[in-house]
């Protein structure tokens, strides 16, 4: 997995030096190196979704409007604020979980503005409700919602 990763890097740095050729080509691929692995790191958060067919299908179109979602909302702060919230939220199994609180960003009728209101009240409901007892992942529940807030306002 590593020998793909390293190889799939020099490529892309490969292609960022022809099309720039001032790029330090070691520090580039140093960038290139953590901006994969961020990435497989992000698909491995993802867990297999369980229950019917209808409700996984369902429950991945939520979970990746979700995911667009937080990326487009966490371009302002630092990734560290708001790891374990991502994690709390992209890391559910079940189905039902999806479409019990994302049912609403599927509606045709959602718009964006709508789509992160829901999301920052997910955020506040899952910090509220405290499933999750750990102060850190409390706090990166907060910053996302804050991020979500941030973005709210920008539309």
């Amino acid at each position: 997995m590593k020998r793909n990763l390293m190889k799939e890097a020099h490529k892309m740095t490969k292609e960022i030096k022809e099309q720039y050729p001032e790029v330090d080509y070691q520090a580039q691929l140093g960038l290139c190196l953590s901006f994969l692995s961020q990435e497989q790191e992000g698909e491995q958060e993802m867990k297999e979704l369980k229950g019917t067919e209808k409700q996984v299908k369902w429950a991945s179109d939520i979970r990746s409007i979700m995911s667009e979602l937080i990326e487009e909302a966490t371009k302002e702060i630092e990734e560290t604020e708001i790891k374990m919230a991502r994690e709390i939220i992209l890391g559910q199994e079940n189905a039902a979980w999806y479409i019990k609180f994302g049912k609403n960003l599927t509606s045709k009728y959602a718009d964006k503005y709508e789509k992160v209101y829901n999301l920052r009240y997910l955020c506040k409901y899952l910090k509220a409700n405290c499933e999750f007892d750990d102060v850190e992942k409390q706090q990166s529940l907060k910053n996302l919602g804050k991020a979500f807030k941030v973005l709210e306002d920008r539309l």
